[in-house]
């Protein structure tokens, strides 16, 4: 049986925070939306949500990280190339993303930032793979496919990955929540201590009698 046919055994955190084997365009592409879908589920929770919701989702946009970075690699792969330049891409993609979202980037600067970002992103992970065997093993199957070699092999690599993004996005939001709730806790104490303001007397209208 060939590592392609066997790799639907691999199943778990293993095999899907993994960067090892191959993936097509078409499947890349449905992870991003997947992926940008997620983001805006977990802006939306730590814009509307309680403070103690944070690490939640921090976790989660941790955990989507790590399988967009993972998918990213195996999309380089695909081309007979490394995942470090893909990982690059992302960072710099995020990195411009994050500015324009908080405004640091206005205008027209962040319409040429992010056409360019979109640009950088399709010639990185769009362009066709190819069609033969690499060193990074054979080419996916279907077009949501993926080829992963090594059947037997846990990558830990991918493993300890996934738990840094998770626990780091993790703290983060529990950083966040700390802050807000000792910001709230100093709002309510400044509120408690002010000193409530004098009455007025009443203003005196009419005529003074001569």
């Amino acid at each position: 049986m060939s590592d392609r046919q066997s790799s639907g055994r691999r199943a778990g955190p293993a095999a899907f925070f993994s960067s090892r084997g191959r993936t097509g365009a078409i499947r890349f592409f449905a992870v991003l939306v997947s992926v940008t879908a997620l983001f805006a589920f977990v802006a939306w929770g730590l814009a509307t949500c309680d403070a103690a919701t944070f690490p939640l989702f921090g976790g989660l946009g941790g955990a989507v990280l790590a399988k967009l970075f993972a998918e990213a690699g195996r999309r380089r792969h695909d081309r007979g190339e490394g995942a470090a330049t893909g990982a690059l891409v992302l960072v710099g993609t995020l990195l411009a993303l994050a500015a324009i979202v908080s405004r640091l980037i206005e205008g027209m600067a962040a319409i040429a930032v992010g056409v360019v970002a979109v640009a950088v992103v399709a010639v990185t992970f769009l362009r066709p793979g190819q069609t033969i065997t690499n060193r990074h093993g054979e080419p996916p199957s279907g077009v949501l496919g993926s080829a992963m070699p090594d059947v037997h092999r846990t990558d830990r690599s991918g493993i300890v990955w996934a738990i840094v993004s998770i626990m780091g996005c993790a703290a983060l939001g529990l950083a966040v929540q700390m802050t807000t709730d000792r910001i709230r806790a100093d709002r309510e104490r400044r509120a408690e201590v002010s000193p409530s303001p004098r009455p007025t007397a009443p203003a005196i209208t009419g005529r003074i009698a001569p």
